[in-house]
């Protein structure tokens, strides 16, 4: 029964490439829409092991800045350029433009907690950095929208 979880967490990098490959495979041929309200508490589940052991306190020291902030960059400096230059090449619809520069702009996210926490990093500093991320993405959609789009978008926050 574990030989599969063994294989996983030694195969880390591969194991989430073929499951995202998969997850895009079944989601263009089937319509999943019914499981979108196992995201969260299975998400939840991911996250909570790497969590338990953390002190709050930890949180707000200062160690590896260097990476944070290395990190920061890459995120807010290069990730989204990259995101509006693929939309371009490979997108006409604004909307998918829009969303390519949404996802772009918030490129953290909780599973990278649980990834950090699998491949035995720092889970401190992987949670500092998505909370970082996640603050200042929120704040720098609208710019990249208007700078990219060169205008304002109105985006509803109801899902349902």
């Amino acid at each position: 029964m574990w030989k599969p979880l063994i294989f996983i967490k030694r195969n880390l990098i591969l194991s989430i490439m073929t499951s995202m490959l998969l997850g895009l495979l079944i989601g263009y041929y089937y319509n999943l829409s019914q499981l979108k309200f196992f995201v969260l508490p299975l998400t939840m589940l991911m996250i909570y092991p790497m969590m338990v052991n953390l002190k709050l306190g930890e949180l707000t020291e200062l160690k590896n800045f260097k990476l944070i902030i290395t990190a920061l960059i890459i995120n807010f400096a290069v990730i989204p350029f990259v995101a509006f230059t693929i939309g371009n090449v490979f997108f006409s619809n604004t909307g998918y433009l829009l969303a390519l520069i949404i996802m772009g702009s918030l490129p953290t996210s909780g599973m990278t907690i649980s990834w950090t926490g699998f491949a035995k990093g720092s889970v401190k500093d992987a949670i500092k950095i998505t909370i970082l991320g996640l603050l200042i993405g929120s704040m720098l959609i609208p710019v990249y929208i208007k700078l990219f789009l060169g205008t304002a978008v109105s985006i509803s926050v109801l899902i349902f």
